[in-house]
């Protein structure tokens, strides 16, 4: 039921985050004294924060909050049409704040913000990932293909393609970035804690679990969606396809080097030629 989508708690990705974290320090207990002061000597070299003080840091964070906190205002008062762009930064931005655990976490967020609103087809959505998957560059850059598709449909012109572009990467980026500037005076401090140290493990076991069920809700959505022309959804041709795929990027070895830097578009292409197969001799 949407009510029960997980997706739907912006609340619940920073959440299992720190939960776990907080798991593994009440079970492990706090770090011994002598190891805590190791830490926070060795926490303290190499640390650089590019002119950026502990005024315009806690500015930086203040401000990532105050515009997600405005985007559930502005959204709320304000109709849709005559302000898509704004309502798509605000999204992008609502998602670029609340996703920990890494690129792939954003997948089923970004899915309900674009395509549960309309904003772009689900087709769509599935198309482009596979497009952001096999070129070069952080999955992120998945956000500017969601805006131009966005403009697209919304006005149907070149301009506000690449507007509809700009406008849902910097949404999706500009948090990230100004967090990770607003906390570099802290971070000497702030990663030389004990508690956080402790805690650490924990964290990045949780990503890992995020990222897991990630994994899960878009390949159960991808074997529901029917890209046919026409004739019966290929659920388990579907399921055959991402399975060969996953092998072929995790366990195939392949000798030449050269061929292995390219491993994963030349996955994702044979994928998409194995698909045009299973259609033409009609696999369910």
């Amino acid at each position: 039921p949407p009510e029960r989508d997980g997706r739907s708690w912006m609340w619940i990705f920073p959440a299992l985050i720190i939960a776990g974290g907080i798991f593994v320090l009440v079970w492990r207990g706090p770090l011994d004294a002598q190891v805590s002061s190791v830490a926070a000597e060795e926490a303290a070299d190499g640390i650089q924060n590019f002119g950026v003080g502990p005024w315009v840091g806690a500015g930086l964070v203040a401000l990532v909050f105050l515009v997600f906190a405005a985007s559930f205002v502005c959204t709320g008062i304000l109709d849709y049409e005559g302000n898509e762009q704004l309502f798509w930064f605000f999204a992008f931005w609502r998602t670029g704040t609340v996703i920990w655990g890494g690129g792939q976490v954003v997948l089923p967020l970004l899915e309900k913000e674009v395509v549960s609103t309309g904003w772009i087809d689900s087709s769509m959505f599935f198309s482009g990932l596979a497009l952001a998957q096999a070129m070069p560059g952080p999955l992120f850059n998945f956000a500017a293909f969601l805006g131009a598709a966005a403009g697209h449909k919304a006005f149907s012109s070149v301009g506000a393609s690449i507007g509809g572009a700009v406008v849902c990467w910097l949404g999706l980026f500009g948090p990230g970035v100004m967090l990770v500037f607003g906390m570099l005076p802290f971070w000497a401090k702030f990663r030389s804690n004990p508690t956080y140290k402790r805690a650490l493990p924990g964290l990045n076991a949780a990503a890992v679990g995020l990222l897991m069920a990630s994994l899960v809700q878009m390949g159960a959505a991808i074997r529901e969606k029917n890209t046919k022309p026409e004739g019966p959804i290929p659920r388990e041709a579907s399921t055959c396809i991402g399975l060969l795929a996953f092998w072929a990027v995790h366990w195939l070895k392949i000798p030449n080097s050269t061929v292995t830097l390219i491993q994963a578009p030349l996955v994702i292409v044979a994928g998409g030629v194995i698909g045009l197969l299973a259609g033409v001799v009609g696999m369910k």
